[in-house]
C-alpha cells in the first residue's frame, strides 16, 4: 500500500462508487505513526514539476528520503530554511 501524495490523490480503480464515511464512526489515532524530524536538505524532483525531495534527519542513524508535493504550496527556500 502507498502512502504518497501522488497516489493519494489518484481516484481508485473499481467499479463500484465509494461511500462516504458514516459521521458517528471516529479516526483511530492509535494506528498513527507522527514523527518530527529536521529537513537535512531539499531539491526539486527530476522528474515531476510539483515535488520536492528531501532528506529529512528524524534521528536514526541515517536520513530517510521523503518526496513531497509541496512545490505549488512552499518555495525550496522556505523547505530548507534558508
Amino acid at each position: 500500500m502507498c502512502f504518497c501524495h501522488v497516489c493519494s490523490v489518484l481516484p481508485e480503480k473499481s467499479a463500484a462508487p465509494s461511500k462516504p464515511a458514516a459521521a458517528d464512526q471516529s479516526a483511530d489515532v492509535s494506528r498513527l505513526d507522527m514523527r518530527i524530524g529536521y529537513i537535512v536538505s531539499a531539491k526539486k524532483h527530476p522528474d515531476a514539476d510539483t515535488q520536492y525531495v528531501e532528506e529529512v534527519d528524524l534521528g536514526e542513524d541515517e536520513p530517510r528520503t521523503v518526496v513531497s508535493g509541496l512545490v505549488n504550496y512552499m518555495p525550496l527556500e522556505k523547505v530548507t530554511g534558508d
